[in-house]
Parts: C-alpha cells; sequence; structure tokens
C-alpha cells in the first residue's frame, strides 16, 4: 500500500457528511511525506474553494487524480460502470478522470486527512523509465472514453491540457530525471505532438508559469542533458 491515513476513513466520511449531499467530495491537501515521516510537500487537494460541480469547474481535471483525498458515490461506480484497472500504473488518472463528469454536485472541505508516505517503489520514485510509456494508453483511455460519452468536444481542450501535462511534462521529466539518454522521451514527446499538433493554442498552456515554459522550451529542443541538471540543482 502507497498511502498512509493520518485519520481514520471514518472520520473523513464525517466530515464530508456534515458537507451536505454530494456525489463527489475531495479534501484540502496530502501531505507527502517519506518512509521517516519527514514532510516533503503539502499538496492542496483543489485549487478552487467554491467549487459545485464539473460543468462549473472543469479544470477539476487538473487536479491532483489521487483516490485518497476523495469520497465517490458508489452509485457512480455501479452505474457507469467504472472500475480500477490491475497492474497498469497511472490507474488513478484514469478513474478520476472519468468520475468527473458524473458527479453533478461536487463539495470541497477545506481539511487534511491524509498523509501520502511515498515508498521507494512507488511511481513518483520508480526507476523503471519503461513503464511511464503507459501514460500514453492512460491518456488514450481517457479521450476515448469522453468520445463515448459524447463530452469530448465540451472538454477538448481540458483534455489536451491533460496530456500536456501528464505526458509531455511529468512523465517526461520523470524519466529525464532518470536516464537522460533513455528513448521512452523521444517516444513519449512524439506520440504527444503527432495526437495533440495545435496544442500551442491551447488557453493553458499559453498560460504557463516561466517555469515551466522553460520545461517545455528544453524538452522540445532535446536538451535533455542541461534539463536534467538544473532539475537536480533545483532539488538542493
Amino acid at each position: 500500500c502507497s498511502f498512509d491515513a493520518e485519520h481514520p476513513l471514518t472520520e473523513m466520511c464525517r466530515a464530508a457528511k456534515q458537507a451536505g449531499i454530494y456525489e463527489l467530495c475531495l479534501t484540502d491537501h496530502c501531505d507527502l511525506v517519506d518512509e521517516k515521516g519527514k514532510e516533503i510537500e503539502a499538496m492542496p487537494g483543489c485549487k478552487k474553494k467554491d467549487v459545485t460541480s464539473f460543468t462549473a469547474y472543469p479544470e477539476l481535471l487538473f487536479e491532483f487524480p489521487a483516490p485518497w483525498n476523495k469520497i465517490v458515490r458508489r452509485s457512480i461506480f455501479l452505474d457507469q460502470q467504472i472500475r480500477y484497472p490491475l497492474h497498469v500504473w497511472y490507474e488513478d488518472l484514469r478513474v478520476t478522470s472519468k468520475l468527473y463528469p458524473h458527479a453533478e454536485s461536487v463539495v470541497y472541505l477545506d481539511e487534511a486527512l491524509y498523509r501520502y508516505v511515498l515508498h521507494s517503489g512507488s511511481i513518483m520514485n520508480s526507476s523503471k523509465c519503461e513503464r511511464n510509456l503507459e501514460i500514453i494508453t492512460a491518456i488514450d483511455d481517457i479521450v476515448n472514453y469522453y468520445r463515448e460519452i459524447g463530452l469530448y468536444e465540451a472538454y477538448k481542450k481540458q483534455l489536451e491540457f491533460l496530456a500536456f501535462t501528464h505526458q509531455l511534462i511529468v512523465a517526461t521529466t520523470r524519466v529525464n530525471q532518470i536516464d537522460h539518454k533513455s528513448q521512452v522521451l523521444y517516444q513519449l514527446k512524439n506520440d504527444f505532438l503527432q495526437k495533440f499538433p495545435a496544442y500551442r493554442s491551447n488557453p493553458y498552456v499559453q498560460q504557463l508559469p516561466k517555469k515551466e515554459r522553460l520545461v517545455l522550451y528544453l524538452l522540445l529542443h532535446n536538451h535533455y542533458a542541461l534539463l536534467y541538471t538544473l532539475m537536480s540543482l533545483n532539488k538542493k
């Protein structure tokens, strides 16, 4: 198990119940800690305090997809036949992205109820470059799902930015820190550029802060060694 609860699950359910009727509940932030309990990062559960629904705030797709800060009505899983796939990476991203369109009422609790323990075997710490290619299958799965339920055009820009973030930026930089000479880097980038050739016109991409624009520039121009050096220095 890759996460430990700071409070019992019953405490999370109690807090969510007090928030009223909802179909999906997000808690405030999850503290990322190492195996010794040292805090690494505080992660907000939602950037929008007064979120009420996916329709009103489709940027829910950009929130951290992990299940440990969420409570979802059982009926959504059953009615929509949504299940967590086995033995794959990015299963949280696949499932959470499919749940949002069916959550007509969303509640956000400004309260931290979970602490995520970053184990050496987790995806975020894994040294297996090739398994990062599973983000391609995950993105394809999500996009195809939105097509199937007739919502792809309505959320096209958000889905494109989802792919941009998780495939071109996050997965690629993770691989780069493991092996900046890996062919996986080119596979991730080329697949994204082939499927989303007009991503530069995406309004979310155009609003990237300078730091992420620099990362994007280095990735697109194959300056992987330089990016590795800069990110390594940034960790010190």
